[in-house]
């Protein structure tokens, strides 16, 4: 499934499920967000969406009604429309959603630590610092064509596309300015998914799970029989979800390498990203649910279900906080929320699409197509 691929979709099924802020692809109103068969009418031009019971707040001066603000904030979004910015001029917003910075570069990935955020574009990497968000991001790494990143303590890892047919891990000091990255690895094949865990890069190429030391070294095969859909590593054991069982498998990472994998959890649905989070993992599924289970307990869990903007959906997760964050994109339109063992809750909906998220033990960032960089509390 590909992000951003500018399909229209006109309809939104849910099953048993139920879906926030789908529209239309010719301009229609907002599917209900309540089940009901009414629904409600969507965001007026000056307001954010009606709650899920669709009832009118007190009259105005003007005797008028004014629809009472929806649990999390509603953006302008609107597929085949584009979006607008988030507001700067209206108070305080739902979950604290605060404007840090805009006029930001186009960003595949965000990350942070104390000190900075790092923007991750398609042409190389900049450092924004976490106490001044509204200035201009300094020019990290020049020259490289990143899809996917993430930070330890003391360096910036990426999986780079610039020769074709080949996933290449570089490595760069989050001190860095304006230089040229570190190769740890390089392999013939299109990139899988990537995480950083233990000291190790872990990265794949189709079937073929490799990992290879942070600090340089021997690029070791993990796994070369089941192609992963998303990877989480400790320094115990590999998880990645799976597409053709629908299932999350684990590998060994105690004994010989390669290892086969063994099952670990089923899945609701096909399932994609995957986190982990202490001693638990979320991973999402298709059709718009985000699942937990203990790696101590993989027999029990939950499975939250009704937070994905549109049927067909594939999120982003990042540890944060108790649990994880999380960012949609159904239709072109962004969505953050936040779960842990004790639920999902959407926090912003019908945003810009979303271009990186990361999270701290308070709060959830995000960056945007149109260049915002968006906080909003935990």
């Amino acid at each position: 499934m590909l992000r951003g691929s500018g399909l229209v979709r006109s309809v939104c099924f849910a099953a048993a499920l139920t879906y926030v802020g789908c529209k239309s692809g010719d301009g229609g109103t907002p599917a209900p967000v309540d089940g009901s068969a009414g629904g409600n009418d969507g965001p007026p031009p000056d307001g954010p969406a009606d709650v899920a019971t669709g009832n009118d707040g007190p009259t105005d001066s003007t005797g008028g009604f004014e629809p009472l603000p929806s649990p999390y904030f509603y953006g302008t979004c609107f597929i085949g429309f584009g979006s607008t910015p988030v507001p700067t001029d209206r108070g305080p917003l739902q979950f604290g959603l605060t404007v840090l910075a805009t006029g930001l570069p186009r960003t595949v990935g965000l990350e942070m630590d104390a000190a900075n955020f790092y923007l991750v574009t398609s042409t190389g990497i900049l450092r924004l610092p976490v106490s001044t968000p509204g200035g201009t991001p300094e020019m990290m790494v020049t020259g490289a064509s990143p899809v996917a990143a993430a930070i330890d303590t003391e360096n910036i890892y990426w999986v780079d596309v610039r020769v074709a047919g080949q996933t290449t891990i570089m490595r760069a000091p989050l001190t860095a300015t304006g230089q040229a990255g570190t190769m740890l690895a390089s392999q013939a094949g299109m990139p899988g998914p990537f995480t950083v865990a233990g000291g190790f890069a872990y990265f794949a190429t189709d079937k073929v799970v490799s990992r290879v030391p942070t600090a340089g070294g021997t690029v070791q095969m993990v796994s070369t029989t089941i192609a992963p859909r998303g990877l989480a590593a400790n320094t115990d054991a590999l998880f990645f979800t799976e597409f053709s069982d629908e299932t999350i498998q684990r590998v060994s990472l105690a004994g010989t390498l390669p290892a086969t994998p063994t099952f670990f959890k089923l899945a609701y649905a096909v399932p994609t990203s995957i986190v982990m989070n202490g001693g638990d993992l979320y991973f999402d599924d298709w059709f718009g649910g985000l699942e937990y289970v203990p790696i101590a307990a993989p027999t029990t869990g939950r499975r939250f279900s009704d937070r994905c903007s549109d049927a067909a959906c594939e999120y982003r997760l990042r540890p944060a906080a108790r649990g994880a964050i999380w960012a949609s994109e159904a239709g072109d339109c962004g969505s953050i929320g936040k779960v842990n063992p004790d639920g999902s809750e959407l926090m912003a909906a019908d945003l810009a699409p979303i271009g990186g998220i990361a999270g701290t033990s308070t709060h959830a960032y995000a960056t945007t197509t149109l260049g915002e960089l968006l906080r909003l509390d935990l």
